[in-house]
């Protein structure tokens, strides 16, 4: 496995998905002080997780970060440094998505791609921002996804297929229609968790 979860968050102001990454995973269990008696690691993580999610989500366009006032999207790709003990978010965000008076791209358009850090739940603007390798091929999955649907409502409310380094049925995708709810990681047992879908043949 390489990612262990995806939240989808279609009605965030801009919408917005969600990976984890298997990197540090267990470093997002130590942020879920409600769950203290649950055994399963794996379960702890996903709602630390979902917690930092909602921090990223509750920060997002403060610490002197101005660059998500006007995307379209984000895919967020969620891990953990384990060499400085910190949660790391690399918000990736598109423009230009579709038309509007001065914008000549039309859907599905060629948007333009803009990507910053938040470290421990904050905006960091490092030396080098950077993805890794399994970044790069989800993100240009999720662009073709993309181009296949009629529209960023549809989009936003479309998983993608399970991408090919996904080889676990541990993989977890989740849906929450109705944000901003109380919160993703307080609505989270209540989850709308979708079927997985088919593998291309």
């Amino acid at each position: 496995m390489v990612f262990e979860a995806c939240f989808m968050v279609p009605g965030s102001t801009p919408p917005m998905r969600a990976y984890v990454h298997e990197a540090g995973f267990s470093l997002f269990g130590k942020l879920d002080e409600r769950h203290d008696e649950e055994q399963d690691p794996r379960v702890k993580s996903l709602f630390g997780a979902a917690n930092h999610l909602d921090q990223i989500l509750e920060n997002l366009g403060g610490d002197g970060n101005r660059n998500g006032e006007d995307l379209d999207f984000i895919v967020a790709l969620l891990w953990g440094d384990t060499e400085r003990n910190e949660l790391v978010a690399d918000l990736v965000g598109f423009r230009n998505m579709h038309p509007w008076p001065g914008n000549p791209y039309v859907w599905p358009g060629n948007p333009d791609v803009t990507l910053w850090r938040f470290r421990n739940e904050h905006y960091r603007q490092e030396s080098r921002d950077h993805l890794c390798g399994d970044d790069l091929i989800l993100l240009g999955q999720e662009e073709l996804h993309r181009r296949e649907q009629r529209d960023l409502q549809s989009y936003a409310q479309t998983s993608l297929f399970l991408p090919p380094m996904i080889r676990s049925d541990d993989y977890r995708l989740y849906l929450f229609p109705e944000y901003p709810c109380r919160s993703i990681a307080s609505d989270l047992p209540r989850e709308r968790l979708l079927p997985k879908a088919p593998r291309p043949a």
